[in-house]
């Protein structure tokens, strides 16, 4: 399950409480959550309207950084 899945539970909404909060569809939160939020600027819009700090929502790829660093 993703950070931002897992924080929407938290808070006890709906993907449509999210949705009309990021003025998106529920669709494209729902796709969000499943992929995982990857990049700090998405993670900054979410995290604004779920009220938590934008490292509680991001995933950490560590393969990626692993790779970038060789």
């Amino acid at each position: 399950m993703s950070k931002l899945k897992q924080r929407r539970r938290d808070l006890h909404w709906t993907l449509k409480d999210v949705a009309e909060r990021l003025q998106m569809t529920q669709q494209n939160v729902s796709q969000q959550e499943q992929r995982g939020i990857q990049t700090i600027r998405t993670a900054l819009r979410y995290a604004d309207v779920l009220h938590c700090s934008p490292y509680d929502l991001i995933e950490l790829n560590i393969s990626s950084l692993q790779s970038k660093k060789q």
